[in-house]
């Protein structure tokens, strides 16, 4: 079974608090961690030393995420503030705002054009990378949104939230259908390369 057959290849030890979010850049495999200790920081797969510890958020950093072409990483706080990243100057190069809450996950469009930001203020939001104004808003769920997600071929998004629905949306935030999935708060949602919505 290959799932016993791993091994720790590393520990990634740098932070001073609690880790909220992992990232991998898909070009590089280099990792990037959100904290609790207001940093995102950057390791090496290989060698799992500590390339640099990224300063910037004012507040806990809850979610990070790394664009499709390894060029830029987005990482949100509980400030409702999304900082851009330079992946090769590793320095902080913009912001996005307009969540009224605490930003609680990040996401890329399947062709990588677009951002999507999850809140606890009950919304989605569509984000023009060039320009920086949100695109579009997705405000349905009557409670904080804990998790979204892109269908990989369609690019159909998925939501969950404490309101114990999960909502499906198109990518240019229309809304599709939901469904009452649990009893209680729902925190996470992930397609499955096998199921084509």
């Amino acid at each position: 079974d290959v799932y016993k057959r791993q091994t720790l290849q590393h520990e990634l030890r740098g932070h001073s608090d609690t880790v909220w979010g992992v990232a991998v850049d898909p070009t590089t495999g280099t990792i990037l961690s959100a904290s609790r200790d207001l940093t995102v920081r950057v390791w090496d797969r290989e060698t799992g030393q500590l390339l640099k510890a990224l300063h910037g958020h004012r507040e806990v950093v809850k979610t990070v995420v790394v664009s499709p072409n390894g060029k830029w990483a987005f990482s949100g706080d509980r400030a409702n503030v999304i900082l851009v990243w330079d992946l090769k100057r590793l320095t902080c190069v913009g912001r996005f705002t307009g969540h009224s809450n605490w930003i609680t996950r990040l996401s890329f469009s399947p062709d990588g054009g677009t951002l999507l930001s999850a809140s606890l203020d009950g919304s989605l939001k569509l984000w023009n990378l060039d320009t920086a104004p949100a695109m579009g808003r997705y405000q349905q769920h009557d409670e904080p949104v804990h998790d979204l997600a892109f269908a990989p071929a369609t690019g159909v998004v998925a939501s969950v939230s404490r309101d114990q629905f999960l909502k499906l949306w198109d990518r240019a935030g229309r809304f599709l259908h939901e469904v009452p999935a649990h009893a209680d708060w729902i925190h996470a949602v992930v397609f499955l390369s096998l199921i084509h919505i």
